[in-house]
């Protein structure tokens, strides 16, 4: 009646359910609401009301701002599943090397019960406001099991309402959410437009499984090449936080950039997110040698994870001329993966594997036969 909508519930429990409801639990009366829709209703008046039962469903939802690292990481422990991007280190690490201001967000609902995070990376432009931007967020806080994603899409209503009080003319935002039909109707419907860049599908590699069962998982092939390198006498150091090589990667990733005419991760990046390190985030060099000696003419490969959570993530890796002879990549990717399985992660992303990425590095990642995962792109919307 507030909304003017004539809704209905569920008409036909059998009498059984609506004389036992305690026993039956939440029934489709209790739980659902129906709108009648016939020939003379219009897509535009459908739209309507849709946002009009939205607006209402998110009464008493609100965004609390967080400022304390330790509230943070008590929230962000319960999130599943995690993103690199929204890790308090990687925001950090964007506001040193990129001068992005970093503003973190939790969605309760009218219970008050945490639902989500959101770390936002803000531009401000002196009193014209600002735009934002949201990469692989929101995170749920997993006490409730997101049945379709509404409790997602709950919590992006609730940060998209909040752009005028938040003083952003443009939200842009990357959902760590699946491409499905629900998804992209309900963002269309709070304004958003699809953007036409890159996707940013990638791959996950679980890492229950002893080293030996993970590494038949393999695709033969791939087992091959790691073998013929082991062969070869490649060899790898493993240097946690990069603390001790760290100089040496810089200057072999640049030479590697600079002859192969590829940006990749920027040097300002990698400082940053070093320099970010905490007990939740990890950052990991691998370098590889032709041999037991270990100098800039015996290096051959360098390969660069994070971990944070239970995840570790590829973020990059290199190898030269010999490297390549050498199946230097393979042994390197292997003793990641292996690395990050010793310190208890669960589970290892390949760092992109969608259909931009160039051939012979796809091929490369889907060797390990990961469980490839699809998310629904970047949308943006102007206020």
């Amino acid at each position: 009646q507030t909304l003017d909508l004539p809704v209905s519930t569920w008409p036909d429990l059998p009498s059984i359910v609506l004389k036992n409801s305690q026993a039956y639990g939440n029934t489709l009366r209790n739980t659902r609401i129906y709108l009648p829709v016939h020939q003379s209703v219009s897509k535009s008046q459908l739209s309507d009301a849709a946002k009009r039962l939205l607006h209402l469903s998110l009464s008493g939802w609100k965004l609390k701002l967080i400022t304390s690292r330790d509230e943070w990481r008590e929230l962000w422990l319960d999130c599943y599943p995690k993103s690199l991007p929204q890790t308090w280190e990687y925001g950090t690490a964007k506001a040193i090397a990129e001068g992005w201001q970093v503003k973190r967000l939790l969605v309760t609902n009218q219970k008050n019960s945490p639902i989500a995070l959101f770390q936002v990376l803000e531009k401000r432009f002196s009193f014209l406001g600002g735009v934002a931007r949201i990469n692989q967020g929101p995170l749920m806080i997993c006490k409730k099991i997101d049945n379709g994603n509404c409790l997602a899409l709950k919590a992006i209503s609730v940060l998209t309402q909040a752009m005028k009080e938040q003083k952003w003319w443009m939200l842009q935002i990357a959902p760590l959410l699946p491409p499905n039909n629900q998804v992209k109707t309900t963002l269309e419907s709070l304004g958003y437009r699809r953007q036409k860049n890159s996707p940013m599908d990638s791959a996950l590699l679980s890492l229950e499984n002893d080293e030996e069962a993970l590494l038949m998982s393999f695709n033969g092939k791939w087992r091959n090449t790691l073998r013929k390198g082991q062969k070869l006498g490649v060899t790898v150091k493993v240097d946690k936080g990069a603390y001790e090589y760290f100089d040496l990667l810089l200057s072999f990733y640049n030479k590697q950039q600079l002859e192969k005419n590829y940006n990749g991760t920027s040097e300002k990046m990698l400082r940053a997110m070093r320099a970010s390190q905490s007990k939740d985030f990890s950052f990991n060099l691998l370098l590889a040698f032709d041999g037991e000696e270990k100098s800039e003419s015996s290096l051959m490969g360098v390969l660069v994870s994070l971990e944070f959570g239970e995840y570790s993530q590829y973020l990059i890796g290199a190898t030269n001329e010999k490297g390549k002879r050498s199946q230097a990549n393979s042994v390197l990717l292997w003793e990641a993966i292996c690395d990050s399985k010793r310190k208890r992660c669960k589970w290892f992303d390949v760092g992109g594997l969608a259909e931009n990425t160039p051939m012979g590095i796809a091929k490369f990642k889907k060797g390990l036969n990961p469980k490839p995962y699809t998310v629904v792109g970047e949308w943006r919307k102007w206020f």
